[in-house]
């Protein structure tokens, strides 16, 4: 049987490995974070913005057209068309917006990631 000293050696051994593990997954964050900084400033990837840009403009296009036939659908099958039609164009759409959105997402989630974990050796608060 275990004491409760060894019990506690062994809950803060747990936590130092899980902090570290966190740190080395922020630093990836981060790092990635840098890269994607220097992406967004590089004239490759506005171009890749550009390339993108008139799917984003169809897409938009594509949903008023299809809500537009929705409130004059007279049949199921045609309210059905318009459905499919405007579900594919709205997850294109979000799909397309997410690509372009990607340096500033991960650069947030490496700020949240950073205010959120504590140093590594840091003193966990325990309970006695």
């Amino acid at each position: 049987m275990i004491d409760l000293n060894e019990w506690k050696a062994q809950v803060e051994s747990r936590k130092l490995s899980q902090r570290q593990e966190r740190s080395q997954a922020l630093a990836f964050v981060h790092q990635a974070s840098v890269r994607i900084d220097q992406l967004s400033q590089n004239p490759e990837w506005n171009f890749y913005l550009s390339l993108l840009q008139p799917g984003v403009d169809l897409s938009n296009k594509t949903l008023a057209e299809e809500m537009d036939k929705l409130t004059r659908a007279t049949t199921d099958d045609t309210r059905t068309q318009a459905l499919i039609a405007y579900w594919h164009a709205k997850g294109r759409l979000e799909g397309l917006t997410e690509a372009m959105n990607l340096p500033s997402t991960l650069r947030e989630r490496a700020r949240l990631a950073e205010s959120t974990t504590p140093p590594v050796g840091a003193q966990s608060p325990t309970t006695d």
